[in-house]
């Protein structure tokens, strides 16, 4: 079949049906289940099986599509060993309404676009399902191994906002089952694939004691704009342990409104142009940094900026020790703005050591109405440049000050 629509259409009221061996050529959309659901009709589709089939050049290979309303049902379709080449970007379109698609099975994929310059991707809105041995697309591929709940951009060249149920993906749950392990390279698409959604990549909600662990690493390809690589939104009891974070679009891991947060023994690889190494952000209570090596091109590690725009925030009870600055823009940072309704105490600096390349390797910018309790102990941070030694800057800061080698910090007691 070389022109035309679809090769095959499977429409409205189909079940029971077994599509095996079809070979479909260029020019058409290669065999849909849909559209459905136009004109506000009552359609359904299911236990449709297509196995054994080869795609030669096609605008797709396989697609799905219903268009929003209450009244469709689209489950149990499956797609295996599925084979050849398309000429659009999308090879595979899976593109549900709200009321989604279930039980949707993706098996022995490799479907490649004929032209280098545009890999094949996917579109996948609102699809619950699982897919094993998805070799191209590729974003279909990375669908397949998060073994965990991921609420983000869609991650190909489509659009909309996916969730995946980590049940349907392999997950156990079941307290003995390592459902996070952490392998391989997660590569986050280019800016051109995010479409509108820039605001984080992997996005875990409301999730309570998951681990996030293994050698691999999380590549975000950030290096033109700025979004989360990876965040954790109103979640408790949470481990990132052992990761590789390279090239985050803004922060490589942002922690929000959430409690009992562990990250530990992970790398953070980036080009020396990013901002804080560690930020610490209103609402941050009983916080320990610990052991944290900061490269070149940050701004050390801050509290704030808080205040700005009016919040009211508050940041207490932080200890912050053992940690080496190489040549960034500062070492150790607090500025608030001249609001009332902001609160900083109970921040602890202790053993920080090494150099800066400005010559304020020490920021305690406060309000008017103070910072309490502020310590800094064993402090030694040097500037890069000996013609302009290092200093500090100290507005409304109350505390304590011992052994404080470099900077002179006059303000602490």
């Amino acid at each position: 079949m070389g022109q035309g629509d679809d090769c095959i259409a499977i429409k409205g009221g189909t079940q029971y049906l077994n599509v095996e061996h079809v070979t479909c050529g260029p020019g058409n959309h290669g065999i849909s289940v849909g559209s459905l659901g136009g004109d506000g009709q009552r359609e359904f589709v299911e236990h449709v099986n297509v196995t054994n089939c080869i795609f030669n050049g096609g605008t797709s290979a396989v697609k799905v599509k219903t268009w929003p309303g209450t009244a469709l049902k689209v489950s149990d379709v499956t797609f295996s060993n599925i084979h050849g080449t398309t000429k659009g970007a999308n090879g595979v379109v899976l593109d549900c309404a709200k009321i989604g698609c279930d039980n949707i099975t993706l098996k022995d994929i490799n479907v490649v676009s004929i032209d280098p310059k545009m890999p094949a991707s996917t579109i996948c809105n609102n699809v619950r399902g699982t897919g094993t041995n998805i070799i191209s697309p590729h974003d279909l591929l990375v669908i397949g191994l998060l073994i965990f709940l991921i609420v983000s951009c869609n991650l190909g060249v489509g659009h909309g906002q996916n969730t995946f149920d980590v049940l349907k993906y392999g997950a156990k749950g079941d307290g003995h089952t390592d459902d996070t392990q952490i392998e391989g390279t997660l590569l986050a698409p280019r800016r051109d694939g995010w479409v509108q959604c820039t605001k984080r990549w992997l996005h875990f909600f409301g999730v309570k004691g998951i681990t996030v662990t293994g050698s691999g690493e999380f590549d975000g390809q950030g290096y033109d704009w700025w979004g989360v690589a990876l965040q954790f939104d109103k979640c408790e009891n949470v481990q990132v342990k052992g990761t590789t974070h390279k090239n985050g679009p803004s922060c490589h891991i942002h922690v929000v409104n959430s409690k009992d947060v562990t990250i530990s023994n992970v790398i953070v690889d980036s080009p020396s142009t990013s901002d804080d190494c560690v930020s610490i952000k209103g609402g941050t209570q009983f916080l320990k940094v610990d052991n944290v090596t900061c490269g070149l091109g940050n701004h050390g590690i801050s509290v704030g900026s808080l205040g700005q725009g009016g919040l009211r925030e508050l940041v207490q009870h932080i200890n912050v020790s053992n940690c080496v600055f190489n040549g960034g823009t500062s070492g150790v940072k607090i500025k608030t703005w001249q609001k009332d309704a902001v609160k900083v105490s109970d921040i602890t600096f202790s053993n920080i050591h090494g150099t800066s390349k400005n010559q304020n390797a020490i920021v305690l910018d406060c309000a008017k109405i103070g910072c309490d309790h502020i310590t800094l102990k064993d402090i030694n941070i040097t500037s890069i440049d000996p013609k302009n030694p290092a200093s500090s800057t100290c507005n409304y800061a109350k505390g304590t000050g011992t052994n404080i080698i470099s900077p002179h910090t006059p303000c602490l007691s």
